[in-house]
Parts: C-alpha cells; sequence; structure tokens
C-alpha cells in the first residue's frame, strides 16, 4: 500500500484558477455531499466545522457531526474547537502589535525580557530575540516550564519565572528551525507584566475581528457548548477523552478555542492586509510583518503542503507551487487546520473533534477545497473523485492500523503485575522540585497515577517495579519506583526523579 498521504499529493494537479466566476452554491453543494458522506465513511470522527474564504468574503462555513455525541449536540458553524497549535499565529500577532505599538520589540534580547533572571551563559540570552522565540529559531529549550503550561497546570507566577533560569540550549544552533513550544511560553511570561496575555489577545485581536465565540480561557468556552474531545480505542471504539484543557493548561503556544466562523474571519483579516467587514482592523504593515519569514530553507511536506520557512507563527511554503501560509494545531481529541494562498485570495479552516483520523480528513478537505476552486468547471467532478479515491485509501490505512493496535492490546492484557508490594504501599506523594508533584493512588487491584491536570491507572509492564500509565491518552509511558528495605523511595517518569515525600 502507497503512504496515506500519497493518495493527497495527487490533489494537487490540477490547472490553475480559472478567471470566470463561479456560484458559491456550486462549492456548497459539493462540498456538503463530499464532508457528510466522509464522515459517515469512517466514523470515527465524531464531527467537523468548515469554513472557506475567498475574495475577501466567507464562502462557505458548516458543522457537521456531533460536537456531543452523548448529548446529541450537532455541530455548528459557531461550536468552538479547541485549536491546539493553531494559537501560535496568533500570539505572534499580539506580539507584532506589541512591536507596532513600541511596548515590545520583536529584536528585544532575552535578557533584557527578564532582567531579573539569572540566565546560564550558554543559553545566550543577550542574543536571543523575540523574534527568535516566536519562530522556533532561539536555539533554546526549557521542558519543565513548556509541560507545567501546557500539561499539568502546576504553576505560578513566581515558579514559572524561578525556572526561567533553567532555559538550556537545544540540539539546534540559533538561527535554526526547531519546533518547539518554549519560545512561546517564555514570551507570554512577558506579556502577562501587562496583565494576562489572554485578556490582551481578546483585546487587541479576537473582539477588533469580532470573534464571538472565541477565548483563550477554557472556562469561559465551557460556556460556549465547545466540542468535546473523542478519541478512538482499538477495543471500545470511540470516547471521550478524558484529558481536557483547564484555564491553567491553557498556553501561549496552544491555548485558544475559537469556531469554524471566528477563524473564517481570521483568516479574511490575513487575506485581506488587516481589513475585515470593511473596516482596517490590523494595521497592514503589522500583518504583513506576521507573514514575512524570519527563517528559510527548509525542504518539508506536510502531505501536500511545503514547508520552506517559518514567519511569525506561521509555516510559510507552497501548495501546487504557489505560496501558502498555514498552521495546524492538535491535541487529544482535536485537531485543528488553519491555511490561505494569498495569490488565489483563498484560505480554509477545518475542524475536528478527534485527533488521528480527523487530522488526515483535515488535510484531505483542505485539499479539495484548493483543487475544487483552481480547476475549471468541467474538470471538478474528477476532483472529487480523486478526494473519494484518497479517502478510500486513508479508510483502508485506518482499518489496518486499528487491526494491528487491537493485536498490541491483546498481547499487553495478558501482561501480569510485577510490582514486588502491595498496591498501597507504592501511593504515596513524589516530588521533583523542576518537574512537579505526582501522586500514586492505589485502585483496586493495581494503582494509578495523577501528574496535576493528567492521570491514568496503570496496567502492568514487563520491568521489575515497573508500571506502564497513559497519563496522556495514545501515549504509553513506563513509571518505575526504587525501593530499599521494603519501602518505595522515590520513582522515575520521562527520565526525571520524584522523591517520596509523604505517604
Amino acid at each position: 500500500m502507497r503512504p496515506l498521504f500519497f493518495a493527497l499529493a495527487l490533489l494537487s494537479a490540477f490547472p490553475a484558477r480559472s478567471q470566470d466566476p463561479v456560484p458559491d452554491a456550486a462549492f456548497a453543494e459539493a462540498a456538503d455531499a463530499l464532508v457528510a458522506e466522509t464522515l459517515d465513511l469512517f466514523g470515527t470522527v465524531p464531527g467537523l466545522a468548515v469554513a472557506v474564504v475567498r475574495d475577501g468574503r466567507t464562502v462557505y462555513v458548516r458543522g457537521f457531526g456531533y460536537a456531543d455525541r452523548e448529548a446529541g449536540e450537532a455541530t455548528t458553524a459557531d461550536t468552538p474547537f479547541y485549536i491546539a497549535s493553531a494559537t501560535k499565529p496568533f500570539t505572534a500577532l499580539l506580539a507584532a502589535l506589541a512591536d507596532h505599538d513600541g511596548t515590545l520589540a520583536l529584536d528585544a534580547s532575552l535578557a533584557s525580557l527578564f532582567p531579573d533572571v539569572a540566565f546560564a551563559s550558554e543559553a545566550g540570552a543577550d542574543a536571543v530575540t523575540v523574534r527568535h522565540l516566536l519562530s522556533h529559531t532561539a536555539g533554546v529549550e526549557n521542558e519543565p516550564l513548556a509541560f507545567r503550561a501546557a500539561y499539568t497546570g502546576q504553576h505560578t507566577p513566581a515558579l514559572m519565572r524561578r525556572l526561567l533560569a533553567g532555559t538550556v540550549p537545544n540540539p539546534t544552533p540559533r538561527g535554526t528551525y526547531r519546533y518547539t513550544n518554549t519560545g512561546y511560553n517564555v514570551l507570554s511570561l512577558r506579556l502577562d507584566q501587562d496583565g494576562p496575555w489572554q485578556d490582551q489577545l481578546a483585546e487587541r485581536v479576537l473582539r477588533p475581528l469580532g470573534m464571538t465565540r472565541a477565548t483563550a480561557y477554557a472556562s469561559e468556552a465551557a460556556l460556549r457548548r465547545p466540542a468535546v474531545p473523542y478519541a478512538v480505542h482499538p477495543a471500545r471504539g470511540v470516547e471521550r477523552v478524558a484529558l481536557v484543557k483547564h484555564d491553567d493548561t491553557m498556553q501561549a503556544a496552544g491555548g485558544l478555542y475559537a469556531s469554524a466562523t471566528d477563524l473564517a474571519r481570521w483568516l479574511t483579516a490575513h487575506l485581506n492586509e488587516g481589513r475585515v467587514d470593511g473596516r482596517q482592523v490590523v494595521p497592514a504593515e503589522v500583518v504583513a510583518e506576521s507573514h514575512r519569514p524570519v527563517v528559510t530553507g527548509r525542504d518539508e511536506r506536510y502531505g501536500p503542503f511545503g514547508r520552506d520557512g517559518y514567519a511569525l507563527g506561521w509555516h510559510t511554503g507552497t501548495y501546487d507551487g504557489e505560496p501558502m501560509l498555514h498552521h495546524l494545531g492538535g491535541f487529544s481529541g482535536f485537531h485543528a487546520h488553519t491555511s490561505f494562498m494569498p495569490g488565489r485570495d483563498l484560505g480554509v479552516v477545518v475542524l475536528a473533534n478527534e485527533a488521528d483520523t480527523g487530522g488526515r480528513l483535515a488535510t484531505l478537505l483542505a485539499s479539495f477545497v484548493y483543487d475544487w476552486w483552481a480547476a475549471e468547471p468541467g474538470a471538478r467532478d474528477a476532483v472529487v473523485e480523486q478526494v473519494r479515491d484518497a479517502r478510500a485509501e486513508l479508510h483502508a490505512g485506518l482499518t489496518g492500523y486499528l487491526d494491528r493496535a487491537r493485536a498490541q492490546l491483546e498481547e499487553r492484557a495478558e501482561g501480569t503485575w510485577q510490582l514486588s508490594l502491595a498496591p498501597s504501599t507504592y501511593a504515596g506523594i513524589y516530588e521533583n522540585p523542576t518537574w512537579g508533584v505526582i501522586e500514586v493512588e492505589a485502585a483496586g487491584d493495581g494503582i494509578a497515577v495523577r501528574f496535576g491536570r493528567l492521570y491514568g491507572p496503570a496496567t502492568p509492564y514487563s520491568e521489575p517495579e515497573t508500571v506502564r500509565v497513559e497519563l496522556v491518552p495514545g501515549r504509553g509511558e513506563a513509571v518505575a519506583f526504587d525501593l530499599e528495605g521494603g519501602r518505595v523511595l522515590s520513582l522515575r517518569y520521562d527520565g526525571q526523579t520524584f522523591v517520596r515525600t509523604a505517604d
């Protein structure tokens, strides 16, 4: 079988867009049918929302399937979805606005942002700039800070500033692209000095653009009937994801809920030099600055989407040989696709409340949109058939993956506990001053592990005094206990040691 994305690449083999106007109703009819039948075929993605922006206006926006299957809540164009890393262009635009106002320079150094922090000399804080932080070219990393911000929620402003001093070089030199959340997390600590970055984003970007359902607070999103996250379990089928976002895990690298309607307005601003509804909402020069590549020379692909550089929050590259900017977002139970082609004055949003298959379908459907509008009217039926062929290949790949995953589950179910003591003996509080606090609980005949907002029951593992946990759904990891004289002294998780401080 060819790779799943091979078929997607075929979708770009159509001629340039016809200059003749095309009735929006024709596209709506084709898209409605294609999206609906795709959801029915897969049956693993509860809901999708799709929006298309063309020639300065939203020409299509729809919701399909369920935002909440158990409640029977249908997905609509106004259903907020968590968009994960598709938040990055928003944070970057906020920084570009601050630069335009003179309150935060894009070329300010990391050291000047935090003059009271004693950065290690090897971090090069005097040379790392805000522009580096926003373009993944800073050459530094701070994994504990990023992990607390996105996953555990175990943080305070004072703690996060203390962790800043632990910023270290990453394997790539400054000026070289290496994707990481750290730059955005670090910058948000500086933004917070002028008020919560979430509030600044709402005041400077979301409200002016008329993004009425968008928010960087999970607590606010919960009041707006948001999409519920789902995942496909090989044995149990589609089920709700236990890991959900809270205000303390909504962070500047991935901390926004928005609807398809909201994101259509967002792309309109980027395609229209900052104008929305005939108003200059964002200065044109700020929008242009956010699109200008900071780093070039990349040679990567995400399916049919080429990536040759990175701007302020946007991957720069090509689709079908023409310039495109895009950013995706993925987290347990969610996938977001946002992209636009300035030369075609065309942008696409696809949101899914399931991450794995949902991400592949988002790429497929976005490709369909770009190719449908590029094709001559007489060739559009062929575009639809190409999508159906690619969809069939994706479906076959999903079936094969689930079969393999079921076999792994069956093999794992035959495992036996390798713990030498009673489950209650392992229960307790374990602390690491940099990474945080893990709580181990007795749970029936086994144990469960809680790490801030993360929680998961443990299952047997092959090594002595070790269990397997999925604190992040789909990401199995080992937790190993260190014993002495029949007492558990510490545990090791993800290469870090947590010392037991209480029973």
